[in-house]
């Protein structure tokens, strides 16, 4: 009797392998390069020696050679078969492992030409084409994968082949060769987070994903466009897999999101896509929830990624009476979202309360915070100025049960502030953010203006934390509901500024 079963044309593949990823080939096959070899160390028990290089051949754009090679446990002739000539074909151990879903293969085997040498066994696309035995050569400690590609490839495919090793916790002996316009030439330089050895900024972590940020990777200068930040990074097991959604042009910081999971790519909850260029709805809502938090505020993503807040943090306190809003109008109280930005800049501070002199007259009139603030004496007399206007803005601009403190620091990341210190509210100015000196050049009135747009922001603070669209409505009925009486007394408080 005839045994059932099933046979694909080996073609074939080239056209899967094609339509499988909505990515450039490059990048693709360098991630899978690579996984695979991080992989086989894993399963080694070894450090990882792993060299990639992708060469421009003939200085022809669309003719590439990319190769990667090991130290790891390698594949016996039979695992070739069983193993990497089998899509969909998973492996025997998956703990801690990137690869595992088999028709990533198809990227590879889907080029125009490939050769694998691994122990002392070697395969090739020819082989497999023409039916013979994989054969055998000199043993070698590991496996080497050679893929050849004819196709036109753009800087930014390299941009992103760059990013994958990059921006992966793995070190590799990395050699690029680009000879056409425009040339790269990145000669066996060692690429990989793990050259930077900065301590990481921890975001936020879940049970789903844990983020960190950071405003430098450490990469060499001649990789400047992969050293631009505000990009957000999805990785799973340290690697990476791909970027989401569209780099910011306005956010100085570099989001990581290292994805958690012990499922393998055909259980139903596994995290990916099949090609591993998209997340689920879940952990797509909650990447997303975080990026536009960073988005929303500058200053604020850079504050929450580049400085490493204190445990306790020293704030002292003037004594005096605490001020009252007289805005009227009320907006309702609402939760920040899951995975905001919201407290994650915050630090508990310790006050201590001693009479110390206030900036302009000593008689410390109003209850004050001073934060972090350098007493600079040739900027006192400006700052004092700028906390008088500031006072009288945000009274305009507080709802009218608010009781409040005003403050100044000279935290280099934050503009403005509403902090809560002992169960009372102050608002915080840096004068020098606040008011930069090209803003300081023109019109008093322009400078109040600034000020009521910060005092706006930092008063919807007080109704929510993150920056979501309900934030931005907010905001906007603050605006409205204190402009009128900013715009009437705007000459009068420009005069504190002369």
């Amino acid at each position: 009797m005839t045994q059932a079963t099933m046979s694909i044309d080996p073609r074939l593949i080239k056209m899967v392998g094609r339509k499988l990823y909505s990515s450039h080939p490059i990048p693709i096959i360098v991630r899978e390069l690579l996984q695979n070899s991080v992989d086989a160390c894993k399963r080694k028990g070894v450090e990882p020696r792993i060299t990639i290089i992708v060469r421009e051949i003939q200085k022809r754009d669309n003719d590439w050679l990319i190769s990667c090679e090991d130290n790891g446990i390698g594949m016996t002739a039979d695992q070739i078969v069983n193993d990497f000539l089998c899509l969909g074909g998973k492996k025997a151990e998956m703990n801690g492992q990137t690869g595992g879903f088999g028709i990533a293969k198809a990227a590879i085997m889907g080029c125009d030409n490939w050769s694998v040498k691994s122990l002392d066994n070697f395969v090739d696309r020819d082989t497999l084409l023409e039916g013979k035995n994989i054969q055998k050569r000199k043993w070698r400690d590991g496996t080497k994968v050679t893929v050849r590609l004819k196709e036109q490839a753009w800087g930014s495919h390299l941009r992103l082949a760059l990013q994958m090793i990059y921006y992966s916790d793995v070190s590799v002996t990395l050699t690029v060769i680009r000879s056409s316009w425009p040339e790269v030439k990145i000669i066996k330089v060692v690429a990989g987070l793990p050259q930077n050895g900065k301590p990481r900024k921890i975001l936020d972590e879940h049970d789903w994903i844990t983020v960190w940020g950071s405003t430098d990777l450490g990469l060499d200068d001649r990789l400047t466009d992969v050293k631009d930040v505000g990009w957000n990074v999805v990785r799973l097991n340290g690697l990476m897999q791909f970027l989401h959604g569209y780099k910011s042009g306005q956010r100085k910081t570099t989001l990581m999101f290292d994805v958690k999971t012990n499922k393998s790519p055909e259980d139903a909850d596994y995290p990916f896509s099949m090609s591993r260029e998209s997340v689920t709805s879940t952990y797509e809502n909650l990447i997303d929830s975080i990026v536009k938090a960073h988005d929303a505020n500058v200053m604020q993503s850079i504050s929450t990624v580049a400085r490493e807040t204190p445990a306790e943090e020293r704030v002292d306190v003037i004594p005096g009476k605490k001020l009252s809003g007289t805005r009227k109008t009320s907006y309702p109280m609402r939760p920040a979202d899951p995975g905001s930005m919201g407290n994650q800049a915050a630090s508990r501070l310790v006050a201590n309360e001693q009479k110390i002199a206030s900036l302009r007259n000593g008689h410390g009139r109003v209850k004050m915070a001073i934060v972090r603030y350098k007493r600079d004496p040739e900027k006192r007399e400006w700052h004092s100025k700028v906390l008088l206007a500031w006072q009288d803005i945000m009274q305009l601009t507080a709802q009218d049960n608010e009781e409040f403190g005003i403050g100044i620091s000279s935290d280099p990341y934050e503009e403005a502030g509403r902090l809560t210190l002992d169960g009372e509210v102050y608002y915080i100015i840096n004068p020098d953010l606040a008011v930069p000196d090209w803003l300081r050049g023109g019109s008093k009135e322009s400078i109040v203006m600034a000020l009521w747009g910060l005092a706006c922001h930092e008063a919807t603070h007080r109704y929510v934390d993150d920056h979501n669209e309900w934030f931005t409505t907010t905001r906007e009925g603050i605006g409205r509901d204190s402009a009128e009486v900013i715009l009437r007394c705007v000459k009068k408080i420009a005069r504190r500024l002369l």
